[in-house]
Order: structure tokens, then sequence, then C-alpha cells
């Protein structure tokens, strides 16, 4: 069946309707005692256009709202009524990719207010410069504030340059992402929403800096900052030290290569809750040795990759301690620095780090490179169940191997110079 008979419209008490959009007939308006429609695209003619959501306003739970490309304004926008749906609690708006010269994005969204009991919102494609006054700190005739909000996500909005948020109290989760124009968030955007626990930025090309006060989120618990090649820094700490205690468990910051430092007081915040601490692409990162310092008062830090931070050992010796008895799991990449002449510092760096995780850890990779021909001594943990080892410039597995009693598990990448693979009686448990 490629369409819904228009005989479907008779069915005036009809609540529930699982179909594409695509199948359904024009002029579904008509049934305006309808609670579930998942999906309505937007059509030019007659009867699939956007004014046939108006009378739904019974509609429950989600509804994405696809093709806004074909809507010309606000006044068409706001002929879906959106206002009027009360108990639609998430909301997906989506523009399509194709770029009409005609496009009025920022006057159509305005249009598409929903109603105060929002709480997840979606907003997909868009190519305005700025968000609608309903998202920001501006008089809305008598609208109630959208403080039922728990989560918006903003994904390849290309044009637009600033995010303006009003307060929103209950936002627990943002996501924002390619977002290739987007310059800077507000000013006192982190001051506004305490309560975020989950910020996510990826691929917005354009940013240099966070706003100051990102320690003051109490509530953060997942951070992940990805692919903002010219983020330079990650804002000044709030004034008031020590009000807030940390919550932060997740950390993935990556392929950030201009950021140069993490704050201080951030770090110390952070540290004795992190449990998952991912630094990955970081070429200009020059803090290393308090960030180690830090870390090492953790008593929950599980999970640690380290890969393409270049100053990670030639800091190594300002590090204080290594002390990491709880971490499970370690990633390090020594290949962005490897020479000749710095290979002994290395050796040293790896064996401390090992030394300092030596009865928790239980997952090992480790990535060198072809002319790095040894094994760090320290490998020997007796805890030790899973090793990657990835371009490493061995021949052979060090007669110490045997030693690995809990190992089950080895991988062995790009080793090009391996000769021979370890016997039965070396590596008897994998």
């Amino acid at each position: 069946m490629t369409k819904l008979p228009n005989t479907v419209l008779y069915l005036i008490n009809l609540r529930r309707l699982y179909v594409g959009s695509d199948k359904l007939p024009a002029k579904i308006g008509r049934l305006a005692s309808l609670q579930t429609l998942p999906e309505f695209i937007v059509g030019n003619e007659k009867g699939y256009r956007i004014e046939e959501l108006g009378s739904l306003k019974n509609l429950r739970k989600s509804l994405m709202i696809q093709n806004l490309e074909r809507v010309c304004d606000k006044k068409e926008a706001m002929k879906a009524n959106m206002l009027e749906k009360p108990n639609m609690h998430e909301l997906v708006l989506k523009w399509d990719e194709i770029d009409f010269s005609e496009r009025n994005d920022e006057s159509v969204l305005e249009g598409l207010r929903p109603h105060a009991n929002l709480k997840e919102l979606t907003i997909y494609g868009y190519k305005g410069k700025r968000f609608p006054t309903w998202l920001q700190n501006e008089p809305q005739d008598s609208s109630l504030p959208l403080h039922n909000l728990i989560e918006i996500n903003l994904y390849n909005c290309s044009g637009c340059e600033e995010i303006t948020l009003d307060h929103l109290p209950n936002l627990r989760s943002l996501y924002i992402r390619v977002l290739k124009s987007l310059k800077c968030l507000s000013k006192r955007f982190f001051y506004n929403h305490h309560n975020l626990s989950k910020l996510r930025i990826e691929d917005c090309d354009m940013l240099e800096a966070l706003p100051d006060g990102l320690d003051t989120l109490k509530s953060l618990y997942n951070l992940m900052i990805e692919r903002c090649k010219n983020l330079k820094s990650m804002g000044n700490p709030s004034c008031g030290e020590g009000e807030n205690q940390g919550t932060l468990g997740w950390l993935i910051i990556r392929d950030c290569g201009e950021l140069m430092e993490l704050p201080r007081q951030m770090l110390e915040l952070w540290a004795p809750t992190i449990g998952f601490l991912v630094l990955d692409g970081l070429r200009s990162l020059t803090n290393i040795p308090m960030l180690i310092n830090c870390l090492a008062k953790s008593f929950h830090l599980e999970d640690l990759t380290i890969r393409g931070v270049p100053k990670l050992m030639s800091a190594a010796g300002s590090v204080e301690s290594w002390d990491l008895g709880s971490l499970r799991h370690l990633c390090i990449d020594v290949s962005v620095e490897w020479s000749i002449e710095t290979s002994d510092a290395i050796n040293d760096t790896v064996n401390d780090i090992l030394e300092g995780c030596c009865n928790s850890l239980e997952i090992l990779t480790l990535r060198g490179v072809e002319n790095w021909e040894w094994l760090p001594q320290s490998i020997q943990l007796t805890s030790l169940s899973w090793l990657e080892l990835e371009n490493i410039g061995i021949e052979e597995l060090p007669k110490w191997f045997g030693n690995l009693l809990a190992l089950e598990t080895l991988y062995l990448y790009s080793c090009t110079k391996l000769r021979c693979l370890p016997s039965a009686y070396t590596v008897g448990n994998i």
C-alpha cells in the first residue's frame, strides 16, 4: 500500500495512527481526535501543508515535522498551533539540506513556539543566524516560558553564530553538533543553567572559547567536546572557589588542536569524581603535570585514554605522583613525540604510569613507533587480562611475557618487525 485511502478521514474518533508520513492522505487535519502522529512531512500542495497540524490539538508524546523549508513565514507556521498542544512532550523541527534562496528559517521557527509543557526539543538543519525569542530571555506576550524543557538538541544549524538561551531551570541535557558558524555561547550561559548534567559540543569550527563559569554547573556529569578545531579556551573558572562539589564522571576532549590548557580550578573540582577520561588530539595542551597530579587524588578514575598529546612525555618530569590506583583501562599513545633522543624519557614515563596502576589495571592499549624496540618492564602486571600493542618495533616478545598470568586476550597491530609469535607455554591462558 503506497498511501492510506481518503476514506480513513471518516474515522473521526481515531486516536492513534502509526504509519509513515508519506502514506498519509491529504487533509489529515480532519482527524481532530488524533493523539499519536509520530511524523508529519510538510508538502507544497493543499492538504499537505503545515496548517493540517492546526486542528490536531490532542497530539501527545512526540512529533517530528520535516521539510520546514516549505513553510513561507511566521504567519504560515503559526497555523500549526504548536502553542495549543499541551500534551506534546518531544518535538523535532527539521529543515531539509536543500538550500532555497527564498528560505525564511528565522521567521518560520519564531512561529512554531511550542507549549510550555514541552520537555525535549530538537532543531535540525536550521539556517537562521539566531534562535527564536521564545528560547531567549525576551518578552513573549502572555505565553509561559519553557521551564519544563529538560533536553535541547541543536544539529547542523549552519547559520547560527551565537547561542543565547533563556534561564531554563530544568534543562539537564544540551547537545550542540555541527554548528559550523557558531562563534560563542552567551556570556552568562553556564550561570543560567546550573542544573545541566550533560553537555556535548561537536564540530563547531568557529568556536574559540567557552564562556566563563563551566565549573558552576553543580550537576554536570558528562562533558564531551569534540572536533572544535579552533577552540583555545575552556573559559575562566568562577570567582567563588569551593562553592560546588564536583560531580563530573565523564570527560572527553577530542581533536581540539588549539586548546592550550584545562583550568586548574576545574581540574581540582572534577578530579575526585571523574571515572572516564579521554584526551585525544590535543597537540597544544601544556598543563599535563597539573592534570596528572589532580587525577592522582581521584578514587574513581577507571578509564584513561591519552592520545595525540605531544607534551605528555616532555612534561612528565614535573609530575609529583602517578598514583592511579583505581585505573582499570589505560590507552597510551607515544608515537606523536617519539624520537631517538626522547626514547629513554618515554620509557621512564610509561613505566611510571604503569607502576602507578599496577594493582588495578586490567586492559592496556599501547601505541608506539616502528623504531621503538622494547616493551616496558612494568607491563608485568598480575591483574592484566587484555593487552593491545600497536606499531611496536620488537622482533619477539620478551621472555618475561609468561609472567602475565591473568592475560586472556592479546592483540598485535602493525608490529611489522615481529618475527615469531609467543609459544603456547609463554601465553598459556590466551
